[in-house]
């Protein structure tokens, strides 16, 4: 392929390949510059249920407005292959920066920071990344991170398009729970950018193992371990950040990636614990030529484990919860299972996630290339420093869940596709995507994101099947629906405040389904009719 065009794209050079296709370095010649293609293995886009998620989560992630997420400039199907495409970026994954051995501690918290902004973002909205390591976390020379491959990322909020049920994700930094339920939520994400954290302390995996059998043992039954002891300098209050973050039990990890960031941070200017005077026996004269014992030792101190946070409920006499009902297993029957999980792991392995460095960004032999071709780049401003990188937040957002949102967007859609054919509207709190089908209703010919008053056209034609969403726009009640998705957090189980977002599909024979989703972890969601009303609550 290498060297041929690729729809409006001409493939330049391989950067990565790996189970989940390859990733290309290649020049869009309709907008005229340099981009990281991912193209995605064939057999997907034969997959009705992988596309739709693909294509869910593409525009989940286009969305985020977060300055450590990779941007998505095009997204959808050519010859056959589903592929996305980002901004080309010219830096070192954090695998190739620790061959050259350990970070400093305050260099690791840093990067550490920027990137936990980048999950906070992507869990906000429900989306969950599954497959933090380091050959997903690019680095500038000015030491600015970005977080790449959200390509298996899953959506908390559509679980019901998540097929097969298999395993994703890189064994070394997956969750206890993922290995025992393939259950995750993002605490599983806490959980990976921790044992990151630890690698990069320490230059090594937190459970090595020179088997995938012994690494599995390591997450489900083994300590955290603790880095203070392993490399010299590391302020030992890290420790506790480290056994915090990668707790057995999700409920007493980190709640957010962010407050795993500010307890990083505090670990490093927060002083060390004073050593134990040691005690000294009183002064005797020692006769010349005679021996004295030495003076007794302080008494070993054993490492205590982290006490559970004070809002956790005080248990006596429980097992650990990954020693419930469904993990009691005679211990023959555990070597089995270990065997049967390690060999499906290394199966999938093949099938997922990036190969072992990839970037988004050139090979390190390769010339330094700018991130869009025929433009000036600034090179983004060193984040090392003690003050953890936010996102830039938008002055007044326009809000379309509301009445006067919802009803704005509606006639925006009127006035400019009035005389189409739509796929699929999806409402997110600040923007919206519309999906539009040629006449023939075969294809969607393209996407259209809107944002503070404006529409975007961005996508490519995707094969699907389904049925027209605009013709029966008006029959939605508008205030009624609004109403519906304030109240949809505590219909579905879900913390005050979390986000939602609203499908909008043309229904068989005429008419339109509409379906609201939680971004909040764990719950389900629900089929809402057009007049607002709620038709059926599904759990998660």
């Amino acid at each position: 392929m290498e060297g041929t065009p690729f729809g409006r794209y001409r493939l330049v050079r391989v950067l990565g390949r790996g189970g989940m296709g390859e990733v290309w370095q290649a020049f869009d010649t309709t907008m005229n510059r340099v981009v990281a293609l991912k193209v995605l293995p064939a057999a997907l886009a034969d997959d009705d249920t992988y596309q739709r998620r693909f294509r869910r989560e593409a525009q989940m992630a286009a969305g985020l407005d977060e300055p450590h997420i990779v941007p998505i400039h095009d997204f959808g199907e050519i010859d056959g292959r589903l592929y996305v495409t980002m901004r080309l970026i010219d830096g070192k994954t954090v695998h190739e920066l620790l061959e050259g051995g350990p970070l400093s501690p305050p260099r690791a918290v840093a990067i550490i920071e920027q990137i936990a902004a980048a999950l906070n973002a992507a869990h906000r909205v429900g989306l969950v990344h599954r497959d933090v390591k380091p050959s997903n976390i690019l680095v500038t020379d000015e030491d600015f991170a970005y977080l790449i491959d959200f390509g298996i990322a899953r959506s908390a909020g559509a679980t019901k398009l998540t097929s097969t049920g298999s395993t994703i994700g890189t064994l070394s930094y997956m969750a206890p729970e993922r290995l025992s339920t393939d259950s995750s939520d993002a605490r599983a994400d806490v959980y990976a950018l921790t044992c990151v954290l630890h690698e990069c302390l320490t230059g090594s995996q937190p459970f090595p193992g020179d088997s995938v059998e012994r690494q599995i043992a390591g997450h489900l039954t083994l300590p955290p371990p603790r880095p203070s002891t392993l490399r010299p300098g590391i302020p030992p209050h890290l420790d506790q950040v480290i056994a915090t973050g990668m707790a057995k039990n999700p409920e007493h990890r980190y709640a957010t990636t962010r407050d795993l960031a500010v307890a990083a941070r505090a670990a490093l200017t927060t002083p060390a614990a004073p050593a134990a005077p040691v005690p000294t026996a009183p002064a005797t004269p020692t006769a010349v030529g005679t021996w004295a014992p030495p003076a007794p030792a302080a008494p070993y101190q054993q490492w205590a484990a982290p006490a559970a946070p004070a809002w956790q409920p005080a248990t006596q006499n429980t097992a650990p919860w990954w020693r419930g009902p469904a993990i009691l297993i005679p211990l023959g029957l555990l070597v089995v299972v270990v065997i049967a999980v390690a060999a499906v792991l290394l199966i999938i392995n093949g099938q997922s996630g990036n190969p072992t460095g990839q970037r988004v960004a050139g090979t390190t032999a390769a010339p330094r290339t700018s991130a869009a071709a025929g433009t000036n780049t600034t090179a983004p401003q060193s984040t090392s420093s003690s003050t953890p990188t936010s996102s830039p937040s938008p002055s007044g957002p326009v809000q379309l869940q509301t009445a006067d949102g919802l009803a704005a967007l509606m006639e925006t859609i009127r006035g400019k596709f009035a005389d189409t054919m739509g796929y699929q509207l999806v409402v997110y709190p600040t923007y919206a995507i519309l999906d539009r089908a040629d006449p023939t209703n075969s294809h969607v010919e393209h996407s259209y994101m809107y944002r503070g008053d404006s529409w975007q056209e961005w996508g490519s034609p995707t094969s699907t099947s389904s049925f027209d969403v605009l013709a029966d726009l008006g029959a939605i009640n508008v205030p009624a629906v609004a109403a519906t998705l304030a109240a949809a957090p505590m219909k579905l189980g879900a913390p005050d405040g979390s986000g939602v977002y609203l499908i909008v599909e043309g229904a068989e024979g005429g008419g339109l389904e509409l379906a609201v989703h939680s971004t909040a972890p764990g719950t389900g969601f629900m089929q809402v009719n057009p007049d607002g009303s709620i038709k059926e609550v599904f759990p998660p």
